[in-house]
């Protein structure tokens, strides 16, 4: 993190809303991605300002925030206000810590991780009021086809060959519904405080949400934390009411592969090599397992 400080028109926005004598604390990343901050007005109301790296963005976050947050059952931020022109959005501060930055015991985990799965289910099962793709196998294998594309200088011929290969034409997801997703759905974006007598989990950044597989929302810690841990993807399951079946676990290992060529992409055009190799780990060890 840096002591980067939001622009006067960003600034301008939030007084606004809280008022003149603000004090902005930021609490992003520093890759040039959507950019945080804390703030804190004179008489100690805190929010949290946020600017998007790009529209789509803005709008998935905005979107989700008002439509779906407020029919869930688990602590997430509010939106107090926004602004598309700035791509700026203002939220509520809610109570917890940010989970992959907390050190909890392995039960808390597992507790931690079935309220993940209740949630994802609640998110799921929220109504949507779209038309659902025409043909999901067409769709999904464009989506390859993309990420294979775009990744084309970073990793060899082969491997790609071999992902499209392994993709086929795609019919593994014929059926497949689209539901609202997070789509970054892990403990970096989980908010827990166990400590007191009331425990908290919580669920912040819907900036990548949109209609999808539901899939997308287990893929980041498939391909992650519960290579190590089944424990967790157990309780988690657990919590979601049921497991994914033979044809829905095809469909993940599908979906960890293509988002784990995109995340080399991703993670190289900003500089976050390790992330890159973690990547490239995950493609890896895909090939072995699948």
């Amino acid at each position: 993190m840096s002591g980067l400080q939001p622009s006067k028109e960003l600034a301008a926005f939030a007084e606004r809303i809280l008022g003149d004598g603000l004090t902005f604390e930021h609490r992003g990343w520093d890759l040039k991605v959507s950019k945080v901050w804390r703030v804190t007005a004179t008489d100690g109301r805190a929010c949290y300002l946020k600017q998007h790296e790009e529209a789509r963005l803005h709008r998935q976050d905005v979107h989700a925030s008002a439509a779906w947050v407020p029919l869930l059952p688990a602590v997430a931020p509010r939106l107090v206000a926004s602004d598309l022109t700035l791509l700026a959005a203002l939220f509520t501060e809610v109570r917890g810590r940010v989970m992959s930055e907390v050190s909890l015991t392995e039960p808390d985990q597992r507790v931690a991780y079935r309220q993940a799965g209740m949630f994802a289910r609640e998110l799921h099962s929220l109504p949507l009021d779209i038309q659902q793709p025409s043909s999901p196998p067409a769709r999904m294998r464009t989506r390859m086809e993309r990420s294979c594309e775009e990744a084309r200088d970073l990793i060899d011929g082969s491997t790609l060959k071999w992902a499209l290969d392994a993709f086929g034409d795609g019919s593994v997801f014929d059926g497949e519904r689209l539901v609202p997703c997070h789509r970054d759905y892990s403990p970096r974006n989980w908010l827990v405080d166990f400590e007191g007598v009331r425990r908290v989990w919580g669920v912040i950044d819907f900036e990548r949400g949109y209609p999808d597989s539901w899939l997308f929302d287990v893929q980041r810690m498939w391909n992650d934390e519960w290579v190590s841990r089944p424990d967790l993807k157990e309780a988690f399951f657990d919590g979601y009411g049921r497991n994914p079946t033979q044809i829905e676990v095809r469909q993940v290992q599908l979906i960890c592969l293509r988002m784990a060529i995109g995340t080399v992409s991703w993670a190289t055009r900003y500089g976050d090599l390790p992330f890159a190799r973690w990547a490239r780990g995950a493609i890896e060890r895909l090939m072995r397992e699948m």
